[in-house]
């Protein structure tokens, strides 16, 4: 819920941050990582949203997920 409450603000680094943070614990909380990427894609940071896809990438190939990657 933080961050959602981050992303609803506009604060895309501390979202993704605390995206991150539920991800290190729990590896199937991952979607947050979407709505952060394409925030960022609507702000042109393009590079950063690949980023913060990165992480998932493995884990969606692993459950066959691939179109979403």
């Amino acid at each position: 819920m933080l961050g959602q409450a981050y992303l609803e603000t506009g604060d895309l680094e501390m979202a993704a941050k605390a995206f991150q943070a539920v991800f290190l614990i729990d590896e199937s909380r991952y979607e947050g990582f979407f709505a952060v990427a394409q925030a960022m894609i609507q702000k042109e940071d393009c590079d950063q949203a690949a980023n913060m896809l990165d992480a998932v990438i493995p884990i969606l190939i692993t459950r066959r997920e691939t179109e979403r990657a």
